[in-house]
């Protein structure tokens, strides 16, 4: 049963991330930041919506009283590949650092000039 929840969640993830991807292209275009980021905070719940729908993952979040109101540097210790996506809703304005070793790929960087 695992093996098909993963499966139909990996296809969820890929289908949505190709058609949202698509119409993500002229918002990346026309340079609305403001626009961008609302689009990526409703893909990240788009995909926490997946985890929680099909594969029975609930996500409880602790200590978000402990968030700074203001601007702040958070290091965050990833437990998971879905931390970001986590974290795209738990702040107002997120912004990521990706070392420098991580993998390249071209639509990535595409995506985050």
């Amino acid at each position: 049963m695992s093996f098909l929840r993963g499966f139909l969640f990996n296809l969820y993830l890929l289908v949505l991330t190709l058609l949202m991807g698509v119409v993500a292209f002229p918002i990346r275009l026309l340079n609305r930041r403001d626009a961008a980021l609302a689009y990526a905070k409703l893909w990240s719940r788009a995909v926490l919506w997946g985890l929680e729908r099909l594969c029975s993952i609930r996500i409880v979040i602790t200590g978000q009283e402990n968030l700074p109101d203001g601007p702040a540097l958070i290091a965050s210790q990833h437990q998971s590949f879905f931390d970001g996506f986590v974290w795209m809703n738990l702040v107002p304005l997120p912004a990521y650092v990706i070392k420098k070793s991580s993998p390249p790929s071209p639509l990535l960087a595409l995506c985050l000039c």
